[in-house]
């Protein structure tokens, strides 16, 4: 969207930055008003993503685009948030490097989020809270790739 952050990133030396909007006004708009080499604007949905390779990404951010797939009731989604959702965590997973992780900043509550977001139990989740006090609390995540199991290798004869 029509954010900040990747050039407030940019300025703290975060470089090589891959930005995608579904809309080419947005990332028109975006690379008219921040010309930059350090980040790349690119029109696309996140629910499939081919032109980015797999195991390619260090961290994937995520600034509001899953809340916005997230409608009606929590307690029980309907099938199309499960697949919408379902098939952009799919492909966060697919790109982001084993050592990668993704950060998911939300208003919603843990309790709701967490079924969404690791449904298939994928990932190693760490939260936090921020905000508080006279704000509302947001609920910070960092998903880490959980590691596969290791196999013990037998001790040859």
């Amino acid at each position: 969207g029509g954010q900040t952050i990747p050039y407030d990133l940019l300025k703290r030396g975060y470089e090589n930055q891959l930005c995608i909007d579904f809309s080419a006004v947005v990332v028109e708009l975006m690379k008219s008003r921040h010309p930059n080499d350090g980040v790349e604007w690119s029109v696309g949905g996140v629910r499939n993503m081919p032109d980015i390779p797999s195991n390619s990404i260090d961290v994937a951010f995520n600034k509001g685009t899953l809340d916005a797939m997230i409608y009606r009731t929590p307690w029980s989604p309907p099938d199309d948030v499960m697949e919408n959702t379902g098939k952009y965590m799919n492909e966060v997973f697919r790109a982001l490097k084993d050592d990668g992780f993704f950060l998911y900043i939300t208003y919603r509550q843990p309790h709701f989020v967490k079924p969404i977001i690791n449904r298939n139990n994928e990932w190693t989740l760490e939260m936090e809270v921020l905000g508080g006090g006279d704000s509302f609390e947001y609920f910070d995540f960092i998903l880490r790739k959980q590691s596969p199991p290791t196999v013990p290798i037998p001790a040859a004869e």
